[in-house]
């Protein structure tokens, strides 16, 4: 628009940096926001644009707990509610596809549906040699559905970063680049797809920021989430002080009052922090990306069923003890099956009698995966498409190389060389090789970002 003028926000690239998304809705542009959760812009002419909230989107007023109730009892209140939430998103009579991972987030959904008589496509993504799509194919098998695996070529990534960059800013990393090669795939698929998006955080408790879930505070909170980015230490090497000043620091002190304004118990004060930064943006766009093929239901979405996790005591839901329990007692032979962790452990829930006497069988399959992995051959998937050495993120790096002179005003260059070398070196981390690149791989979207709005 000839009214909008572009300026760069050194604020919202600290955020970015630190958590891999938006800190309090903070881009890379100065004055452009992205609205609170829950909140409508209403704008009149001659008037300050307003955000108005319509909703709080996690009210535990909404629903209270009898704290009488028994574990179990809890579990029938999540049940209907989870089968409530399916009934009025997914009716019956119509097509549906269902993103099946081997995972126990979509197993559960799988379960729900199967019980109302609904039986959606099933679409996998992976290879056919990955454990992922092993424990996928179980459950396919078990309930009788129809499945097609999708792989998402390595040599189109360099095109999928660039829609990324364009559309999404950095808003939400850089880590979700191959999610834009599933339109061509959803297109032919079923109008509409169901995922497991949100639901381990939201109905499990599952807080991956929280490497101490048993000592929790915002300390050992803080060190999980950034563990997705770039540490406060090493950005104070990285950034140059004439441009971004003190940020880091007031990024890190403003991070903890939000933490602490959002709860007086520990677990919701992280529980609540992740919601509304990593499941809101780094997570929930990967079903934003879905809908340009199929349009995505998320049944965790439903407010009733929010409001009901949101009221669920803290022991019930932590550590994923109601959705694991919920899978064992309503779907007993889905529990049985083989669960990816995205690792190479792959017991079930419930290990038939079958499978415990063949149990060392199972822990040298197990080893012998080990040993192909250091042999080269990944069977992990997420290992394997986040791997930023393999050939889809060597093309990227390839591709944004001829910018990196642009974002060199922003940081010290031998640090940033350090971080990210050029694309003929392997970038070394001993790091996770999922979480703990996320952070150079903010450096890299933004070298390709530079190119169009540097």
């Amino acid at each position: 628009h000839p009214l909008f003028h572009t300026a760069f926000n050194p604020v919202g690239l600290v955020g970015i940096l630190l958590s891999n998304c938006l800190f309090e809705g903070q881009t890379l542009w100065k004055n452009v926001q992205r609205l609170t959760a829950s909140h409508a812009l209403i704008w009149k002419p001659g008037t300050t644009p307003q955000q108005i909230q319509q909703h709080k989107l996690l009210d535990e007023r909404l629903f209270k707990f009898d704290d009488s109730l028994s574990f179990s009892e809890q579990l029938d209140i999540l049940d209907q509610a989870l089968d409530k939430s399916l009934n009025l998103q997914v009716p019956a009579g119509k097509q549906y596809g269902l993103l099946l991972s081997g995972g126990l987030d979509s197993r559960m959904l799988a379960g729900f549906l199967h019980r109302q008589g609904i039986k959606p496509t099933t679409l996998s993504l992976g290879k056919r040699s990955d454990i992922e799509i092993e424990c996928a194919l179980s459950v396919v098998r078990k309930l009788g559905l129809t499945n097609r695996i999708v792989a998402i070529a390595e040599d189109k990534y360099p095109a999928y970063a660039n829609s990324l960059v364009k559309w999404e800013h950095l808003a939400n990393g850089f880590n979700w680049v191959m999610n834009w090669g599933l339109e061509p795939h959803l297109s032919h698929f079923t109008p509409k797809v169901i995922n497991g998006y949100l639901m381990d955080l939201v109905l499990g408790g599952k807080i991956p920021y929280a490497l101490e879930s048993d000592n929790l505070c915002f300390e050992n909170f803080f060190r999980g989430m950034n563990s997705w980015g770039l540490s406060p230490k090493l950005l104070e090497k990285l950034l140059r002080k004439e441009i971004f000043g003190e940020l880091v620091a007031k990024t890190v002190a403003q991070m903890r009052t939000v933490y602490e304004s959002y709860s007086e118990l520990e677990f919701r004060k992280a529980w609540y922090f992740e919601i509304y930064h990593r499941q809101r943006f780094h997570v929930g766009s990967a079903g934003w990306q879905l809908c340009f093929g199929s349009w995505p239901i998320i049944p965790i979405l439903d407010r009733q069923l929010l409001a009901i996790t949101a009221a669920l005591p803290v022991e019930t839901i932590t550590k994923r003890k109601a959705q694991i329990e919920l899978v064992c007692t309503r779907f007993p032979q889905l529990a049985q099956l083989p669960l990816d962790r995205n690792s190479f452990n792959v017991e079930p829930l419930l290990p038939s009698k079958s499978r415990q006497q063949f149990a060392r069988l199972f822990n040298l399959q197990s080893r012998w995966r080990k040993r192909q992995q250091r042999l080269g051959y990944e069977r992990r998937y997420y290992y394997r498409i986040y791997d930023i050495n393999n050939l889809g993120w060597q093309g990227i790096r390839q591709q944004a190389e001829p910018y990196r002179e642009r974002i060199e005003h922003l940081f010290h260059p031998e640090v940033l060389n350090k971080l990210l070398p050029a694309p003929n070196l392997p970038v070394q981390s001993s790091k996770d090789a999922i979480v703990g690149v996320s952070g150079i791989k903010a450096l890299l979207g933004l070298m390709l970002w530079s190119k169009d709005n540097f």
